[in-house]
């Protein structure tokens, strides 16, 4: 099952999601990230992936610092903490001077997981840092995309009001997208809603 949707997902046109448009990186991650298949098949085709490509471009370098990302949340647990505390340099590079929509998505990803991550000697979390980097991707805080990872964000810092409202704002860019993208964003903020007001 899991070759069979490997060879699916082999082609792409670039298509434009919530107002960013996704060349076959962008395109290759959401439909890895949003299959209807089980975690370890998920996290053995970002495996594949990420070891067989070849990325030219900044874009495609981000679309690998996410796809590494993914991969490393659905690991969970130490290891993940270590695979994110080795891309996040990467990352930071890539990030350094932002212009781009994916840019600036990359400054709120990166703030989200400085947020979260636990600090040393376990992994490079840090909270101050977090927040830096989740003020600089504000540029482009009305994108839906960065606001997604805004709102998740500022939640793990504790901001529960600027949370729901990243939280409202992305999904507002998303509630009429009736893609795998659009619908997986949407059960992601839902679920992200739900664990907000437990904590408010």
């Amino acid at each position: 099952m899991l070759r069979q949707f490997l060879l699916m997902s082999t082609f792409f046109f670039p298509i434009l999601i919530g107002a960013l448009e996704l060349g076959s990186y962008g395109q290759k991650w959401g439909e890895l990230k949003y299959a209807t298949i089980a975690n370890d098949q998920k996290i053995e085709a970002f495996d594949k992936w990420i070891t067989a490509a070849n990325p030219q471009t900044k874009e495609e370098r981000l679309w690998i610092c996410f796809a590494k990302s993914t991969k490393a949340s659905l690991i969970g647990g130490a290891k993940a903490a270590g695979e994110i505390s080795d891309m996040l340099p990467e990352l930071e590079i890539l990030i350094k001077d932002p212009k781009s929509e994916l840019e600036f998505m990359g400054c709120a990803l990166a703030g989200y997981l400085y947020a979260k991550l636990p600090g040393w000697p376990i992994a490079v979390g840090s909270k101050s840092k977090g927040k830096d980097f989740l003020n600089k991707a504000l540029v482009m805080k009305e994108s839906p995309n960065v606001a997604f990872y805004l709102a998740h964000g500022y939640f793990v810092l504790g901001d529960s009001k600027l949370a729901i409202d990243f939280l409202n704002k992305s999904r507002s860019g998303f509630e009429n997208d009736k893609t795998s993208y659009g619908q997986g964003k949407l059960s992601e903020l839902n679920k992200l809603e739900l664990d907000i007001k437990k904590n408010m």
